[in-house]
């Protein structure tokens, strides 16, 4: 965020005055100070128009700043033509680097005498502050007003030849071409600041503008845009090959076409391909919606696959929130702020979700208050500091108290800069989880924050023995794993600070967890059929949750009989299939070998799966009936087992042969059972699926897609014994909810998943799989429900206390034929001792199909 500018004092003018008259130290006295892309900056920790203390810029460091985000602007070093004052800008730059602070400079802001001669200067107005996102002035910021805003236009002479040879190509020492002002500047700038050049300082990074989708900050089409950052690119390149040249952080919430103008004139310029387009790396802009640092980074990457280089780094150079219900700012809740607690838990957030899209580095805005958008005298104001202003500022002065986000800045900066992108997921639909490995330490650092407005119990695979569980302020505890995973409740997201929207913009209160990784990679390999056929497929699965795979280190080993392991393919990928080919008779076990990054390995292997090599002659009986949704004989059903099948009679039942293994089963081609094992005789019932099944994802096949997850409770998904297929278990765990009657000195809790549902017309039926496992023995106390609500109706439609093993329900909900409801299924439960959970498994609602003749099968005619 620029801040307006304020004159100098006499005494601070005197001393940038005696600065730049002492001339440049030595040539080498400091070293080029750079940033990686997993490192972190900070906006106008000093700034040219007010020289900062030392003190102030020794804060920033002590924070973990690499770089200062410092502006240059043109329109005050070039006060009138050809007349260059750097004299501020010298004071500033030579204070950050005797500190040992690194600079990222912005070039911007046209002088008044180099608007174009069909602009009146006085109708322009000033360029406002940089920063602050959707908090400036909304009435301005509205799409309606692209065309209408006059701020900050393109210099004159922008299109004129860069070098003074008539072309744009750089090369040799040639000369700037003085009808092009603004390569003169881009010339002047980098000449004086880059290492080596007469200031003796050493500038390599240099962002051109800041945010030209805006209007008031660039009043320019995209295309002039383009042409401004070709222009600076190439001089800089000229100056300086090793400068790091950035586009202006775009901030994208008003001109939403911006970004893609830009990057198609960029690609299409003749000269694109032999410079890189004409940029290092995007940069972009995002504040309050912490997600934004993972949408907006994907929306960069996404423009950049139209063009040769769509790997360009993207650059984050602002991120932030300004705090409510604290000094200067106003009482929450205000649109686009948040509580302190709130700005801390965005930072390290804002980490997870930028890196989770590969950006980086990350620029926070801002280490104090300063003007915010606008400087006030007194609050109400911007607060987007980690610091509050000194006593002396003319904007909201106070006593420079560092606020809780400064200590999440700082343990940001250590844990995450050097640390690489591990892998993130959400658990149970609640809670967010993004781990990162730092190979210097073998460390995994791991973030969990709830994502929803409830406690969540959060589950992390555990990477090691012991880890320390750390807080925003920096307080650590130590935690073990139980049954190796690591168990903690996260408290409930409380930001809502976007306007008419009730999503939470910034998740729970997050926890940093850090461990050694001294365990070996996990492995799978699918249960195999008991007898399989003499080729059959293997597949495997490795990962390691703690610092990742080495590539290629998967290797899988057979066995038979008990002999000795043979090796058999190497250089696996993580997760696959292959073909094996075995002799009648024997039996074979598999097994896997991997290593893991911090140096754990399986160096033995063990049987994960087995097998006997039949001749395919083995055969069992299978039996039984097909029943529709309501129980009734579904004759002429077709059942599919595997490769084999069969139509129903009239009373339903049926009766065949079929080879020993693991296979499917299907009625009439809708497959209800993965990997079922037939190795005996077995009678079956089954169920008629209806004829369009409204419910997608009800076997939870793709996890909880489709699936909304409430209550205290979580939830989760896992394997059904004997099968391949998965069910969904509601309360998974007990967390109980404040304010929810329970026993034994617990409040009660409960987990839900619901989902809206459009009934079709007629008598559609709802049914399902499930069993109820409950410990809880009194009357009306621990229950499963099966509610149906529409509009203010709710309607509960099945109820159980007691254990079952599975079982299957149909239930009628003609009494809602055509009408959007609310499926919802819950569990409540009265207390930790006693523990009532469910599992569910192919949900389905709609009507059964009417069956065609027992024996007759329609096949297409031929034409």
């Amino acid at each position: 965020m620029m801040r307006r500018w304020f004159g100098l004092s006499a005494t601070l003018l005197f001393l940038c005055m005696a600065l730049s008259l002492a001339g440049p130290p030595a040539r080498g006295a400091a070293p080029v100070l750079t940033i990686a892309p997993t490192e972190f900056g900070l906006a106008f920790i000093n700034s040219a128009e007010t020289l900062r203390s030392d003190a102030r810029l020794q804060r920033g460091i002590t924070a973990g700043a690499r770089l200062d985000r410092f502006p240059l602007y043109w329109n005050f070093v070039e006060s009138s033509p050809g007349q260059f004052d750097w004299s501020k800008q010298d004071a500033a730059l030579r204070a950050n680097e005797r500190q040992g602070l690194g600079t990222l400079a912005i070039l911007l802001g046209t002088p008044g005498h180099y608007y174009p001669t069909t602009i009146n200067r006085h109708q322009v107005l000033p360029m406002p502050a940089i920063g602050g996102g959707p908090i400036r002035d909304l009435e301005r910021l509205t799409t309606s007003a692209v065309n209408q805003c006059s701020g900050t236009p393109p210099p004159r002479g922008l299109y004129e030849p860069i070098f003074a040879d008539g072309s744009d190509w750089p090369g040799g020492n040639k000369v700037i071409n003085p009808a092009n002002p603004w390569a003169r500047f881009v010339e002047e700038a980098v000449t004086r600041y880059r290492p080596g050049g007469s200031a003796g300082l050493n500038v390599r990074h240099w962002e051109v503008w800041n945010e030209p989708d805006l209007c008031h900050f660039w009043s320019g089409t995209a295309q002039d845009y383009a042409r401004l950052l070709k222009v600076a690119y190439l001089v800089i390149k000229q100056r300086d090959p090793e400068a790091t040249v950035i586009w202006g952080g775009l901030a994208h919430f008003q001109n939403s076409t911006f970004l893609y103008e830009l990057v198609s004139t960029l690609r299409d310029d003749p000269m694109a391909s032999s410079f890189g387009g004409f940029f290092d790396a995007a940069t972009s802009h995002h504040y309050s919606n912490v997600t934004l640092g993972f949408t907006y980074t994907r929306r960069i990457q996404t423009a950049l696959r139209t063009t040769p280089w769509p790997d360009k780094p993207v650059w984050i150079t602002e991120s932030g929130v300004p705090i409510c219900n604290g000094f200067p700012g106003p009482e929450c809740p205000s649109p686009y702020r948040a509580t302190p607690i709130e700005q801390a838990s965005y930072i390290w957030q804002n980490v997870a979700y930028t890196r989770l899209a590969g950006g980086g580095p990350i620029f926070h805005f801002q280490l104090y208050d300063d003007a915010g958008n606008e400087c006030r005298a007194e609050p109400p104001a911007d607060g987007f500091g980690l610091i509050t202003n000194e006593p002396d500022s003319p904007c909201t002065p106070h006593n420079s108290e560092q606020r809780l986000a400064y200590r999440a800045f700082q343990l940001a900066t250590h844990y995450f800069a050097g640390a690489e992108f591990l892998w993130a997921d959400i658990q149970e639909g609640a809670v967010r989880r993004v781990a990162f490995y730092d190979p210097a330490t073998r460390e995994r650092r791991l973030l969990v924050w709830a994502i929803g407005g409830s406690d969540a119990l959060a589950r992390v695979p555990a990477a090691g023995t012991v880890a320390r569980r750390i807080s925003l302020d920096g307080s650590e505890e130590s935690v073990v794993p139980l049954s190796g995973e690591y168990q903690m409740v996260v408290p409930p997201a409380t930001s809502q600070n976007q306007p008419t929207s009730t999503t939470y913009t910034i998740g729970g209160v997050p926890y940093l967890l850090v461990e050694r990784d001294t365990l070996p990679p996990l492995a799978t390999i699918t249960e195999l059929s008991p007898i399989s056929p003499p080729t059959f497929e293997v597949a495997w699965q490795a990962s390691d949750p703690g610092s990742g795979l080495v590539a290629s280190s998967v290797a899988l080993w057979w066995q038979m009989d008990g002999g000795p392991w043979q090796r058999w393919l190497e250089q696996q990928p993580s997760a696959g299939s292959a073909l094996f080919t075995g002799t009648v008779g024997h039996t074979y076990r598999f097994g896997l070998l991997a290593a893991d990054r911090a140096g754990n390995g399986l160096t033995t292997p063990l049987s994960l799966a087995e097998t006997l090599v039949g001749d395919g002659a083995q055969r069992v009986r299978v039996t039984g009936q097909v029943l529709t949704m309501s129980g009734q004989p579904a004759a002429g059903a077709l059942l599919s087992i595997g490769a084999a099948g069969a139509f129903a009679d009239g009373a339903g039942h049926f009766d065949f042969p079929l080879s020993v293994g693991r296979w499917d089963v299907a009625v009439q081609g809708q497959v209800l059972s993965h990997g079922e094992s037939f190795l005996s005789d077995r009678a079956l019932t089954l169920r008629l699926p209806p004829l369009s099944n409204v419910i997608d994802n009800g076997d939870f096949e793709t996890a909880l897609a489709g699936w909304t997850v409430g209550g205290t409770s979580p939830v989760g998904i896992e394997e059904r014994g004997g099968t391949r297929d998965h069910a969904l278990r509601l309360a998974s765990a007990f967390v109980p909810a404040p304010g929810v009657p329970g026993e034994e000195g617990s409040a009660g809790g409960n987990a839900t998943i619901s989902r809206q549902v459009q009934l079709p017309l007629g008598s559609p039926h709802l049914s399902f799989y499930y069993r109820v496992e409950s410990d809880d023995s009194a009357p009306d106390q621990d229950k499963v429900e099966v509610i149906v609500a529409r509009d203010t109706l709710v309607d509960y439609v099945y109820m159980q206390q007691e254990s079952s093993d599975w079982g299957y329900r149909s239930l009628d909900l003609s009494a809602h034929a055509g009408q959007s409801v609310t499926l919802i299924f819950n569990v409540y439960e009265s207390s930790p001792q006693r523990r009532t959970t469910v599992l569910l498994d192919q949900v389905m609602v709609g009507e059964s199909p009417t069956l065609l003749p027992i024996g007759h099968i329609y096949l297409p005619v031929a034409r």
